[in-house]
Order: structure tokens, then sequence, then C-alpha cells
């Protein structure tokens, strides 16, 4: 295994790492007083009451963490292939 290899295998488990840890600005949270602010704002935050009776449907999962995940797999999986079968 040469040089070129090990690369292509560090992209693909840094693109499965950034998936994995991408997180992106919100906050769900239950029972909170007062006022919560996530990310980076500038101008008016706008702030939404629901009764405790009223439950939110669960958080759609994180589709470009996900795709960002399995793009580095593929390329893993592509050169493990690689050096396998054909890298001889």
């Amino acid at each position: 295994m040469g040089f070129d290899p090990l690369i292509v295998y560090a992209v693909g488990v840094l693109l499965i790492v950034v998936g994995f840890f991408k997180r992106s600005n919100s906050l769900r949270a239950h029972n909170v007083t007062g006022n919560v602010v996530v990310g980076d704002n500038s101008g008016t935050i706008n702030q939404n009451y629901r009764p405790n009776g009223a439950r939110e449907p669960p958080a759609a999962p994180d589709r470009v963490a996900w795709a960002i995940a399995i793009i580095g797999v593929l390329i893993a999986g592509a050169q493990l292939a690689h050096d396998l079968f054909w890298g001889k």
C-alpha cells in the first residue's frame, strides 16, 4: 500500500467523521423557563410557546449529515475493494 491509498482512506474517514459530528443550529428542549437563543443571531428573535399537552413529532434525521457519512463510507469501501482485488 503506497501513499495514494492512504490519502483516499483519510478522505473517506474524514467525511464519515464530519457526517457523524455535523450539528445544525437547532435546539429541542422541554420544561424550559426563560429564553433560549441558539447560534449566531442578529435582529429580532421570536419565541413560540406550546402548552404542555401538545407533543411535537420526533425530529427528522439530518439528511445532509447522513449523505456526507455515506459518501465517506463509499469512498473508503471503493479504495479497500481496489486494494484487495485489483491493487496487486
